[in-house]
C-alpha cells in the first residue's frame, strides 16, 4: 500500500504541475476569487515544484520498511496539512472561494493516509 500510495500521489502532482505550468489560469481561477494574468507566473513556478515533489515521491516509494521510510511519509503528511492550512486560511480571508474548503478536505485526508501507510510501513520491518 505504501508504494501505490506514494506512487499515485507522485503521478498525481506531476500531472497538476504540468497543468499549473502549462494552463495556470484553469487552476487558478477554480479556487481565486478574482483572477489577473499576473497571477500566472507564481503558478506556473510552482508547477514545477509539484513536478519535483511528484518525481521524488515516486523514488521515496522503493524505499524498503524502515524509519526512514515512515520520516519521509511524516513529511509528505506535513506538506498536505499546510497545503490545506494556507487553503483554508485564504478562503478565511476572501482570496479563495469555497472550492478550497473542498481541496482543503481532500489535503487532510492525503496526510492522514500518508501517516497510516507510513506507520504501516515500517511496522511490516519489525518482526513479530
Amino acid at each position: 500500500m505504501f508504494r501505490f500510495v506514494f506512487l499515485a500521489t507522485g503521478l498525481f502532482c506531476i500531472a497538476l504541475g504540468a497543468l499549473v505550468i502549462m494552463a495556470p489560469r484553469t487552476y487558478l481561477t477554480l479556487y481565486a476569487v478574482s483572477y489577473s494574468p499576473e497571477m500566472d507566473f507564481a503558478a506556473q513556478r510552482l508547477g514545477a515544484g509539484l513536478i519535483g515533489l511528484g518525481g521524488f515521491m515516486g523514488l521515496i516509494r522503493l524505499l524498503p520498511p524502515s524509519p526512514l521510510a515512515l520520516r519521509f511519509a511524516l513529511m509528505v503528511a506535513l506538506v498536505w496539512v499546510v497545503t490545506a492550512l494556507t487553503g483554508v486560511l485564504h478562503f478565511v480571508t476572501g482570496v479563495a472561494t469555497a472550492n478550497i474548503l473542498i481541496a482543503a478536505a481532500l489535503e487532510v485526508g492525503l496526510a492522514a493516509l500518508f501517516v497510516f501507510v507510513g506507520l504501516r510501513h515500517r511496522n511490516a520491518a519489525t518482526p513479530s
